[in-house]
């Protein structure tokens, strides 16, 4: 009996600033060895796809392991009839329970004294690390929830909870409806708005993840705010036994 071994399922990133670096990203638990498709080798190669040896550049792809290497031209990566092409670009790669900063843009948001800015994350598992000046409406008390978070509740998707543990925004009988438990929201004071801020990712799913904050400041009476999405983060949340390969120091 001849048994085959299986070719990994790999998905290949360009790194942020640029496209020299690349990261090579392994969830499976089969390890193998890719040749580099150069940028030329279509017409290089012919119809079988094999050129010379010296053209053969190969890459070992360990186990549960995300590799990051120069690019050096080449566009894919192939074993066999199993071709992987390069995807979109990720911003940063974060090890899931590891905290991710992200550096939000403040601009346009009025940031008067009598102004708080909201932040909307409507990302699951994905919660903001309170701060001294940032603080986790789930954790704060009705009392000193701002008067404008019902009116903003409805807006990003109030609605009766059936399935699931409601949660409520103020009390029920100011408020007798639940806002979706998969969102969090952070209220900062306008005038002290930090140049980064941590999110909690031990709840989130190992994967790719396009993450943009939606900034909202608001009036205390809650009768005029601005609104701003912040530019898009790509993250990719890894397993902490996942291994981290960076052959790019040995390339210097």
């Amino acid at each position: 009996m001849v048994t085959l071994r299986r070719v990994p399922d790999l998905t290949l990133w360009f790194l942020a600033g640029g496209r020299e670096d690349v990261a090579i990203i392994n969830t499976d638990w089969v390890a193998g060895a890719f040749r580099r498709v150069l940028d030329d080798d279509e017409a290089y190669m012919g119809d079988r796809g094999e050129g010379p040896a010296e053209r053969a550049i190969w890459l070992w792809a360990p186990a549960r392991s995300i590799v990051l290497t120069k690019r050096e031209g080449f566009d894919s990566l192939q074993h066999g009839d199993c071709r992987v092409r390069v995807s979109e670009t990720i911003d940063t790669l974060v090890e899931r329970g590891k905290p991710l900063a992200l550096k939000p843009s403040w601009r346009g948001l009025n940031r008067s004294p009598d102004y708080s800015v909201v932040l909307v994350n409507g990302w699951p598992g994905f919660n903001f690390v309170e701060t001294p000046v940032l603080r986790s409406v789930r954790r704060l008390a009705p009392e000193r929830r701002p008067a404008y978070l019902s009116a903003l509740a409805k807006k990003h998707g109030e609605q009766p909870a059936t399935d699931r543990p409601p949660f409520s925004w103020l009390t029920e009988s100011e408020n007798p409806t639940w806002f979706l438990p998969h969102h969090d929201l952070a209220v900062l004071d306008a005038r002290e708005l930090p140049s980064t801020l941590e999110i909690e990712t031990r709840d989130a799913e190992p994967g790719f993840y396009e993450l943009k904050l939606e900034l909202e400041a608001h009036e205390a009476s809650g009768r005029r705010f601005t609104y701003h999405e912040s530019p898009p983060v790509r993250v990719f949340v890894y397993d902490p036994d996942m291994k981290i390969v960076d052959e790019r120091r040995e390339k210097q």
